[in-house]
């Protein structure tokens, strides 16, 4: 897992106005926004590009005309974020994977990922990270995860602070 830090203040690319859409959706909603337009405005949050007042009121505005639930939205939404994601070298990765050669028994010895609730917002134990590097002994584990967003540490903090610094995914 690499966790990728935001960029810096010279390399932020310049605030995006939301408002308008804001507006059409709030309040009441509008029939006429489209998934592709919601997208749009979120796509700006991957990039820094919405004050965080306007990233929680188009997350307010979707709750509270239940388009947060409408699938359509939901998939464009989705396809936005996955095109933000790190992109993984496939290739490369299924050659590291091959060189390992840790299978056995009904383990094939491809990737394992061990994922936990993250934002539970109880301070709990991250138990999920420390499993994952536990498991690494004997299983290839792909780890992801972010920074802390409601106690004091997320997987990315913890990878991110542990000795040897985990490879970016990103040049």
């Amino acid at each position: 897992m690499a966790s990728v830090p935001p960029p810096s203040e010279s390399t932020t690319p310049p605030l995006v106005d939301i408002k308008p859409l804001l507006q059409q959706l709030w309040p009441g909603g509008h029939p006429h926004v489209t998934p592709e337009r919601i997208a749009e405005a979120i796509a700006h949050f991957f990039t820094n590009q919405v004050t965080d007042a306007q990233a929680a009121s188009l997350l307010i505005c979707l709750h509270f005309t239940t388009l947060d639930l409408q699938a359509d939205v939901l998939a464009e939404c989705a396809r936005v974020m996955r095109l933000a994601a790190a992109q993984i070298d496939v290739p490369a990765l299924n050659e590291v994977i091959k060189l390992k050669n840790r299978a056995g028994g009904k383990y094939r010895g491809g990737l394992c990922d061990i994922v936990g609730t993250g934002g539970d917002s109880h301070n709990t134990f991250n138990i999920s990270t420390t499993a994952s590097i536990i498991a690494s002994s004997l299983l290839l584990v792909s780890k992801h995860g972010n920074r802390a967003s409601t106690s004091k540490s997320g997987s990315a903090d913890l990878i991110n602070n542990m000795r040897p610094r985990a490879p970016s995914s990103r040049p």
